[in-house]
């Protein structure tokens, strides 16, 4: 957090990639102290690092270790220390029937918002893991199968793609990285679209 964070960074959530549950837990409840308004467990990293880890979407992939998923989030949110809620990102899973699952595991785990991303770890014949357009319809599904409010992740290149993501999906929300850089007021652009 540097010198600090001001009252114009919030909301601020703080995302952490881990494999265990008292670690994330101590860590959440530093980035509490230093004023973040939520933490999120990345379970959708696909970069080499997370691999290496044992982290991200690798560790998500592993459908052995979603019980040490589970317990993670878990840990967190039964902590009578810890009054921030937190969230989770995954990316879609082999199955869309694995990715509903890991879904409704983490929502009964206590995660209060799921971020998903609407592509798979490998792509047909292992090729750029965003060379394809991401599963809109898949993200759809997921979102009618828990309570908790999802945010679309994938496809978001300009102002109206948000709206279509949004009507696509049925989602609370869209969450975007990469185009941001490229755009940083794309979200205000769309936030336009809807007020036409």
């Amino acid at each position: 957090f540097g010198d600090g964070i001001s009252d114009s960074d919030h909301p601020l959530v703080v995302q952490f990639a881990a494999t265990s549950a008292t670690t994330l837990l101590e860590a959440a409840l530093v980035a509490q102290n230093k004023g973040a308004d939520a933490i999120d467990l990345n379970l959708g990293c696909p970069q080499r690092r997370a691999k290496d880890g044992g982290y991200g979407a690798w560790l998500a992939h592993d459908v052995s270790k979603w019980p040490m998923i589970a317990e993670m989030v878990r840990t967190c949110t039964a902590a009578s220390e810890l009054h921030i809620p937190v969230f989770c990102k995954i990316r879609l899973q082999p199955t869309l029937a694995a990715t509903v699952q890991l879904a409704q595991l983490l929502e009964e785990a206590g995660c209060a918002l799921l971020a998903v991303h609407g592509r798979q770890l490998w792509g047909e014949a292992q090729k750029c893991r965003r060379s394809d357009a991401a599963d809109l319809d898949a993200i759809m599904v997921v979102r009618a199968a828990v309570g908790i409010p999802v945010l679309a992740n994938g496809n978001v290149q300009s102002p109206a793609d948000v709206v279509a993501n949004l009507g696509r999906t049925c989602c609370e929300g869209v969450m975007c990285a990469e185009q941001l850089l490229r755009d940083p007021a794309l979200f205000q652009r769309a936030s336009a679209l809807f007020q036409a």
